[in-house]
């Protein structure tokens, strides 16, 4: 029988999912026999970003809660609270694939106040997307995935970085390459509250006026 991988009081159970710098499985502690999700990172430099950041926002109700850290000879162990569906996924479990515009924007206010309280805390998340808002089983939205966040100290100019973060909901300010800043979180909120009313997305769909008035705020925030 293949023997199963543990992380301190943690064994590795089933994967839950994938992305760029690492994979994210269930684990079950030993102790308590309570479930969490384990994200296992091959890049020491992103894991030890994600921790400083995720550590610096804790204890807000909005972020994903946090339990430990540390190294293995597989890589880097990040263990958080289990929250299984996602936000994408609550909409695509309604009959229309959609929400009603009620609901849509009850969503939005939550997911900006989570935001902001990020932005309080000079982190930029650099990858909101509906797939990174996990619904707790009381409701609640939580903002998951901080791999690519960062710092930002002065974001009164613009510096061609290169691009990061998902492309379908990517401001034009990340499409560009530019330096993120704070905006660039709030954009992809307002296409996910598109996408939400409608049950779809491109930025082909989104109405004239209102990519001009996204273009406004960034020249504004320049």
């Amino acid at each position: 029988m293949k023997s199963q991988k543990q992380f301190h009081d943690w064994i590795i159970k089933e994967p839950l999912g994938s992305g760029t710098y690492g994979n994210v499985f269930r684990c079950l502690n030993i102790k308590t026999n309570k479930s969490a999700a384990i994200k296992i990172i091959n890049e020491e430099s992103i894991a030890l970003n994600e921790t400083t950041i995720i550590k610096n926002l804790q204890g807000n109700e909005g972020i994903i809660r946090f339990f430990e850290c540390g190294y293995e000879l597989y890589g880097y162990c990040l263990v958080f609270e289990l929250h299984i569906i996602n936000l994408n996924q609550l909409r695509l479990n309604q009959p229309t694939s959609r929400f009603s515009s009620q609901t849509s924007f009850r969503l939005l206010f939550k997911m900006i106040k989570i935001v902001e309280y990020i932005h309080s805390k000079q982190i930029i998340h650099c990858d909101i997307k509906p797939d990174n808002f996990m619904i707790s089983q009381d409701g609640d939205i939580i903002l998951i995935d901080f791999g690519l966040s960062e710092h930002y100290q002065d974001f009164s100019y613009h510096q061609k970085l290169g691009f990061k973060g998902s492309l379908q909901f990517a401001s034009p300010n990340q499409h560009l390459g530019k330096k993120y800043i704070p905006i660039d979180d709030i954009i992809p909120l307002f296409y996910i509250l598109y996408q939400n009313i409608t049950g779809m997305f491109n930025h082909s769909l989104i109405p004239l006026s209102l990519t001009s008035l996204f273009e406004s705020f960034i020249c504004n925030s320049s």
